[in-house]
């Protein structure tokens, strides 16, 4: 069974990867050779080029070596479909297996492709006149397994230690945000530490080191001396607390007197969540101490499964009813009649200029609706290295020189101290929703116009106006493309900085914007994607088309039959596109991006 890891690391010193799940619990493998450690069979390395055909959704992170860098991956299965689709790329697709080694196992890496190629060739038996294009499914992975022996996967077993590291992770807040430099004392077996919260609020994480090992963790209370806040044995499942600090403030009175009655319990009030990259219905309930039924009952969701980035649910209350979430078609600081607030870029109308002839129609998307195809893109050419060789080929390195460990997929309860049923109402620490911001704004946008062509839109609101690019009076007709207009709107109401000419889908890559954005080599959510012509907002990948991914924009088709654009979720194709984030935007470092439909977005999102 393959584990969800959110995250991984190497250390090549020690020759240890560690594999982190969400509840904490690390998988630990130690020695054994570069391809086993890493889950990682065909010795895969990152690759430098945007081509789509040669972006690996799939990797977890990228590990330094004594070899070079390699691409971690979540399970051997993830790493064994990466090493498939490169070598169903262009850069192998007319390769014979001789041919395939000079570039997978170059000499410059200290390799022999001409004996690589011949321990291929007799362990898969096929024919060395015949090309990886040609191969069927079944003959390629006799190729790739003959490949994955001669990387040295199978060396060295001897040296392998497989583990798994159960955790105790303990936050601290005062019911409204983390809390930082917070004393504890903690106990684990028979030896005592003193430790405090960091500024995100949280203990560094308890090792269970042995089964049944006492824990406890005691806080200074207000007379400074130390109490038990959290006493457990641990056992072989994490666990993540959340304790809430309370601040108790006494009165004194020399007569008698007469105390008011106690507060009935009370019952939170209603909360609005967006759903961020990565969420699962299960996590925020456990985070929020409600349970997952509760959650999908209150929200009309059918599958707790499927829920997407930039959906609004109401905790402790029901959607509809008592939804405190920020109503579709308004955010706060939104200036919905009007131009944007003073402090961002404002172009110089007189030396300004409409969209050149390459952008007049924006890309349109594949799939219904569209009405103007995109330009068609040229094949990809690979690039090389500084040393003259591809780079986006596997590593074919030296050999340094397994089974998936299999654990319970069982739910963790995430205990907290105090409930919303015991008299003091729960005060789940403070949920940063720090996932591109701009996607709670361009989603609204698309809810409230539910798909209504641009002639419509504009009735209400002009994006071109709106940014201040006030010599583009309406944005219909292929002239007034409002793609960048549209991004650069949801970026400044967010305090983010226009790029300077905000009607340009083409601009934000030109150096003049480089104070304000970043170009990225591997796409994330929320992240502004450059196509030719278009310019779009990253939501996932197409779960449907290998190679396509989800944009989220303005300007992507219209009612049928009629020329112009709305604001949809539409599905493009990777190739030549280029990725950027605003300056100052931290991305998750370990984020991975969905796989979703397009239709099916647009219809959960009611567009």
């Amino acid at each position: 069974m393959a584990h969800k890891f959110i995250s991984a690391t190497h250390n090549k010193k020690t020759l240890t990867a560690m594999y982190k799940m969400a509840d904490g619990t690390i998988y630990i493998r130690k020695g054994g050779t570069i391809p086993w450690r890493l889950q990682n069979p065909g010795d895969v390395r990152p690759n430098k080029s945007n081509a789509s055909e040669y972006l690996q959704p799939l990797r977890l992170a990228i590990a330094d070596t004594a070899s070079g860098q390699f691409s971690m991956f979540g399970s051997e299965e993830d790493g064994w479909e990466t090493k498939k689709k490169l070598l169903r790329s262009s850069l192998y697709r007319d390769c014979t297996v001789s041919d395939m080694a000079k570039v997978y196992a170059p000499k410059e890496d200290g390799n022999d492709p001409e004996r690589y190629a011949k321990e291929v060739l007799a362990e898969s038996g096929v024919s060395p006149s015949l090309t990886m294009g040609d191969m069927d499914d079944a003959t390629l992975e006799r190729v790739m397994e003959a490949m994955k022996k001669e990387e040295g996967y199978y060396n060295l077993k001897e040296t392998r230690v497989e583990k798994w590291v159960y955790t105790t992770n303990i936050s601290v807040t005062d019911g409204i945000r983390p809390v930082a430099g917070v004393p504890f004392k903690a106990t684990l077996g028979t030896c005592e530490y003193s430790c405090k919260t960091d500024k995100y609020g949280k203990l560094a994480p308890i090792v269970h080191k042995t089964e049944g090992m006492n824990i406890e963790v005691k806080a200074a209370n207000a007379a400074g001396e130390y109490e038990t806040a959290y006493s457990a044995q641990a056992g072989n499942e994490s666990k993540n607390i959340l304790l809430k600090r309370n601040f108790v403030q006494y009165k004194a009175h020399t007569l008698a007197h007469n105390p008011e009655p106690p507060h009935e319990k009370s019952q939170p009030k209603p909360t609005g969540y967006i759903i961020q990259s990565g969420d699962t219905l299960s996590e925020i309930a456990a985070r929020y101490e409600v349970s997952v039924s509760e959650l999908t009952e209150n929200n009309g969701i059918k599958d707790p499964n499927k829920i997407y980035p930039g959906q609004r649910i109401v905790i402790y209350g029901k959607k509809g009813t008592d939804d405190p979430v920020i109503a579709p078609g308004h955010i706060d600081g939104d200036p919905v009649d009007g131009p944007l607030s003073p402090g961002g870029w404002t172009p110089d109308a007189t030396g300004g200029s409409g969209s050149s002839p390459a952008e007049t129609g924006g890309a349109t998307p594949s799939g219904t609706g569209e009405s103007y195809p995109l330009p068609p893109y040229p094949e990809s050419t690979s690039g090389t290295d500084s040393t003259g060789h591809p780079t986006v080929g596997a590593g074919g390195q030296k050999s340094d020189s397994s089974q998936t460990t299999a654990t319970p997929n069982k739910l963790i309860n995430v205990p907290t101290v105090g409930s919303k049923n015991s008299g003091r109402p729960v005060a789940p620490m403070g949920h940063e929703q720090r996932d591109a911001p701009w996607m709670v704004t361009a989603i609204a946008k698309a809810e409230k116009y539910k798909g209504a062509d641009e002639s419509i839109i504009e009735q209400s609101e002009n994006f071109h106006s709106l940014c201040k690019v006030n010599w583009i009076p309406t944005m219909v007709g292929r002239k007034n493309a409002w793609c960048a207009s549209f991004i650069n709107y949801c970026l400044q109401v967010n305090n983010y900085a226009m790029w300077s000419e905000a009607q340009r889908s083409q601009d934000i890559a030109l150096k003049k914007n480089k104070g304000s954005f970043i170009e990225i080599k591997e796409p994330v959510y929320g992240c502004m994607v450059m196509l030719p012509g278009h310019v779009t907002l990253m939501y996932g990948l197409d779960k449907n088309t290998k190679g396509k991914f989800i944009g989220l924009g303005g300007n992507q088709g219209g009612i049928e039959g009629v020329f112009g654009g709305t604001i949809r979720f539409s599905s493009f194709w990777l190739r030549r596109a280029r990725f950027f984030l605003p300056v100052g935007y931290k991305s998750k470092s370990d984020s991975i991006l969905g796989n979703y439909d397009a239709s099916e977005l647009n219809k959960h999102f009611m567009i």
